[in-house]
């Protein structure tokens, strides 16, 4: 199996990747819904993933993230391209359910440690033309700006079509650097137990709810 992979490749096939792409019509090299968890590849397949304008298809951009993380080896390289925030771009597709500013992944990757970000800039897309050259020369003036001074005030000015994120895998030696700790199900059952607040449910009531949830957002 080759050891790059790109997701939601489009008519875009690169010869030493494997191409994964829901619409057959593409050819691509494996036909799958990246929405379908999880994917039909082994753990530590990959040295390297990308991906472009898939990840804010996601509710929760976490997801993709893990399976991301799963599929790929240690230090694998990470490259994902998705509509920046300001651009009418972001909004014109009705299945875009996320938008993106730099601080994205940064925050996730804070809270996950998963992964290590090696660059975060913006991108001039595909728009074809003078207007790429055009954003292609924003794009470089944008990446040398302090992202503080892009996201607050220039790109509400003259938006700017697309961000990339580049990241490192990390797996060995991993640690979780979140402040916060889910809890689990048993946990939060166990405590609405011995809670005696006749506001919050009960655990009996808790417990029903959370099933007919899951089986309602169920995602696989």
């Amino acid at each position: 199996m080759k050891k790059k992979l790109q997701l939601g490749c489009g008519k875009d096939k690169y010869s030493d990747y494997l191409n994964v792409d829901i619409c057959p019509e593409y050819n691509p090299d494996l036909v799958w819904d990246l929405e379908k968890f999880p994917y039909p590849f082994k753990d530590n397949t990959f040295e390297e993933v990308i991906g472009s304008h898939i990840i804010e298809h996601f509710i929760e951009p976490r997801i993709i993230m893990d399976e991301i993380w799963r599929v790929s080896k240690h230090e694998a390289e990470v490259i994902l391209y998705t509509p920046h925030w300001s651009h009418w771009a972001a909004y014109a597709d009705i299945t875009h359910k996320k938008f993106m500013t730099p601080a994205t992944f940064k925050n996730y990757i804070t809270y996950e440690g998963k992964f290590e970000v090696d660059n975060i800039g913006y991108s001039s897309g595909k728009a074809g033309g003078f207007r790429e050259v055009f954003f292609f020369g924003l794009s470089i003036l944008y990446n040398i700006i302090p992202t503080t001074i892009v996201e607050n005030f220039l790109c509400k000015i003259i938006p700017i079509p697309e961000l990339y994120f580049k990241l490192k895998v990390v797996k060995e030696g991993r640690m979780k650097t979140a402040q916060h700790k889910d809890c689990s199900d048993e946990e939060t059952y166990e405590m609405l137990k011995t809670n005696k607040d006749k506001d919050l449910m009960s655990a009996e009531e808790w417990k029903k709810s959370r099933i007919e949830y899951l089986n309602k957002h169920r995602t696989f």
